[in-house]
């Protein structure tokens, strides 16, 4: 908290119509910012935002970069993050969630820049009927690192959440997720789930994987899973077969298994928008 320069609070207590869109423009060599973002949604409230961190120049940067969300009873707030250093940097983004009785939250990460990044993601859902979605999509080139860590709190009852992590990984990326869902004691009619999936496009390409369930309450609906795969040679002929050049299809079908993460996201404007930024 003593790095933080940068702050930004916004507070809503109504429906806010226009997506907004937060940008951190970074310049210099062997700089460091912190910026900060307070997100309060009270009750009732509905806005939409996408928060972008870009490096302006290439000099060697790094970004420490927090966002904190309350959303209060019956609000709904749709949240995009896209990490958008130069590849000579280094960026840690810390997400930090709660959401109240019948709150409703979408929230979206990628990091199609920063030669290593590490996403922390904390989601405590403390209301009944709140439902929270987490997405991340992220395609990694060269020698990119990507650090994924995240928990669904429930620490009441008859909440929800749901999160789809999918990572695209060519010529020497690594990718590393780690995730919990925790239901605390006495949150139950609790629902709650989480996917990684990881398609491996080089055999240099590394994705390591560790979902984990830790449940103290009963009448709980609760899975993990984790698949990482190969572009199958049927796949490629299909598509060499109607023409296409290998190069060709196989960004098609990395695109494909992004898109699947990215149509989650329910504000079509902003999810068009990180579309362009991400997909090769």
């Amino acid at each position: 908290t003593a790095l933080q320069h940068n702050g930004l609070v916004i507070m809503a207590d109504r429906e806010i119509s226009p997506p907004l869109e937060i940008l951190h423009f970074i310049s210099g060599d062997n700089v460091a910012v912190f910026p900060s973002t307070l997100l309060i949604a009270e009750t009732g409230s509905r806005l939409r935002i996408l928060e972008r961190h870009i490096s302006a120049d290439h000099g060697r940067q790094f970004c420490g970069a927090l966002q904190q969300y309350h959303l209060s009873s019956a609000s709904s707030v749709k949240y995009a993050l896209v990490q958008e250093l130069n590849s000579r940097s280094r960026a840690v983004e810390l997400s930090h969630m709660m959401a109240d009785d019948s709150a409703e939250m979408e929230h979206l990460v990628s990091h199609p820049g920063a030669a290593w990044a590490r996403q922390e993601t904390v989601c405590i859902l403390n209301g009944d009927g709140a439902g929270v979605r987490l997405l991340s999509a992220n395609h990694l080139k060269e020698n990119k690192k990507l650090d994924q860590r995240t928990c669904q709190k429930h620490v009441y009852r008859g909440a929800s959440s749901n999160l789809l992590y999918a990572n695209v990984l060519d010529d020497e990326a690594n990718s590393i997720f780690s995730g919990m869902i925790l239901v605390a004691e006495g949150a139950h009619d609790t629902s709650a789930y989480q996917s990684n999936r990881n398609l491996i496009l080089s055999p240099r390409a590394e994705a390591n994987s560790i979902p984990g369930l830790e449940i103290l309450a009963d009448r709980v609906q609760c899975s993990h899973g984790s698949a990482t795969s190969s572009i199958s040679p049927e796949e490629i002929f299909y598509l060499l077969s109607r023409g296409i050049p290998e190069q060709t299809a196989r960004s098609m079908i990395a695109q494909g298994f992004l898109k699947h993460a990215l149509d989650q996201f329910g504000d079509e404007t902003i999810r068009a928008a990180v579309e362009s930024l991400i997909l090769p």
